[in-house]
């Protein structure tokens, strides 16, 4: 799994201990074993594996890698699990994505997504202590399941796949011109996600999502507009210009195909103009700042009044204040009906009795419940308001 000429030591503080070349497997074991400086070794892996290390201890940790090792079975990708050495619930799992990389890596990126952990918390990497080197501060965990088995199934992928070491895409092409380029950064802040599964898939495999204009004669859809909109969808994913760039490199053939081929052509003519275009979007405000600024003083007066009830009554009584408030920003209007009929739809608050307590404890916190408006004639397209 490793390059047998890429290795280094690594002292207890968890770094590269400078001065100690590092020139094979067994020699890294042996400098181990002297008790000296050097506490572990971490090897190169072989470009078809690639190592996620989960650094989350405890049950989220185990659930965490429960998850990517059933991704890795649904997918039917050869994997194996060992706990990293660290606390209860750490692991390291090696893959052998074989053409799905940029699929697992937008797997990791929802993991992160859904655990709200930073990415150095489940991080996808090129290097790894081999299983035969022990943790740096002791013991030597053993990975998962039927070593033997894992070993067979092993050597069969590998006769089929070129034993090359990582590419390096860490960093973007050097030179004169790229000191003078700077990729822009979006105004509005995009909280970090996978990509959507259309995209994701055009990644992976070349074909183009559906557009509905992708007919229209009057419009520039050539592999230009596509990869603008990918890229752009990339910018919104909340995904940094180098994380972009690495996946654009790594991506299928027949994807990103005129934009991998100039990192500085790409950045200005396609980055940067996404950037620009999405700070120059103003959308239309669908609640008008009185009306904002309304219910905001109201949210602020319930959760005044909320905290002087007891938590069973301060549940029922949040929950339908919420959904009036929402329903109020919604018809951009101070007014709007408020049935109870309605109420026990959007609540999912079953008892009219409840909700009706509610309303008269709302009446004079959230706003003022006018029960003039129910006319018993039109009991049916009537309410109080």
């Amino acid at each position: 799994m490793f390059d047998a000429k890429s290795w280094f030591a690594l002292g207890i503080d968890n770094r590269r201990v400078a001065g100690v070349p590092v020139t094979s497997l067994k020699q890294g074991l042996d400098l181990i074993e002297d008790g000296g400086r050097v506490t572990s070794i971490v090897g190169t892996l072989h470009r078809q594996f690639i190592a996620i290390d989960v650094d989350v201890p405890g049950l989220e940790g185990h659930a965490i890698t429960e998850n990517l090792a059933g991704w890795c079975e649904e997918t039917g990708l050869w994997h194996l699990i060992r706990p990293s050495g660290g606390a209860e619930g750490r692991h390291h799992v090696i893959v052998a994505p074989h053409g799905q990389e940029i699929l697992l890596r937008h797997h990791v990126e929802a993991l992160r997504a859904r655990y709200r952990v930073a990415k150095s918390h489940i991080d996808i990497r090129s290097s790894l202590r081999p299983l035969s080197a022990p943790h740096r501060r002791g013991g030597c965990p053993t990975a998962y399941g039927d070593l033997a088995h894992a070993l067979s199934t092993l050597q069969a992928f590998s006769d089929t796949t070129p034993a090359q070491p990582h590419a390096k895409l860490d960093k973007p092409p050097s030179g004169r011109r790229l000191r003078t380029i700077e990729p822009l950064t979006p105004k509005r802040r995009y909280a970090p996600r996978a990509l959507p599964e259309k995209w994701a898939t055009y990644l992976s495999t070349g074909r183009r999502p559906a557009w509905r204009n992708a007919d229209n004669p009057e419009l520039d859809t050539s592999n230009s507009t596509w990869e603008l909109m990918c890229t752009a969808e990339m910018m919104r994913s909340g995904w940094e210009p180098l994380h972009a760039w690495n996946t654009i490199q790594t991506c299928h053939p027949a994807a990103m195909e005129r934009a991998r081929k100039d990192y500085h052509r790409w950045v200005t003519g396609v980055w940067n103009a996404a950037v620009k275009a999405d700070d120059e979007f103003q959308p239309r405000p669908r609640t008008s700042p009185h009306i904002r600024q309304a219910t905001q003083e109201a949210t602020d007066r319930l959760r005044t009044y909320a905290w002087s009830l007891s938590p069973r009554e301060r549940v029922a009584l949040l929950v339908v204040a919420h959904v009036i408030l929402r329903r109020i920003e919604r018809e951009d209007t101070l007014r709007v009906p408020c049935p109870e009929r309605d109420l026990v739809l959007d609540t999912g608050i079953k008892d009219r009795k409840t909700i009706r307590k509610q309303l008269q404890r709302l009446d004079g916190v959230l706003g003022t419940r006018d029960t003039q408006a129910f006319d018993v004639a039109r009991r049916a397209s009537s309410s109080y308001e």
